[in-house]
C-alpha cells in the first residue's frame, strides 16, 4: 500500500512542479533557457519533501 502511495506523491509532485515552472514562465514572460535543470530540481525537492512527509505518516 506504502508503494501506490509513493507513486501518486510522485505524479502529483511531477504535475505541482510543472505547473509552478508554468507560473514562473507566465510571471517572467518567456521560458527560462535551462527549463529542464530547473524542472529537474524543482521536482527534486518537491517530491523529497512529500516522499518524507508520506513515510512519516506510513510509519
Amino acid at each position: 500500500m506504502q508503494y501506490i502511495a509513493f507513486f501518486v506523491v510522485a505524479i502529483g509532485a511531477y504535475f505541482v512542479s510543472d505547473w509552478i515552472m508554468n507560473q514562473l514562465e507566465r510571471r517572467r514572460g518567456e521560458r527560462f533557457e535551462y527549463r529542464q535543470i530547473y524542472f529537474m530540481f524543482l521536482l527534486l525537492g518537491i517530491a523529497m519533501a512529500a516522499f518524507e512527509v508520506v513515510g512519516r505518516l506510513a510509519g
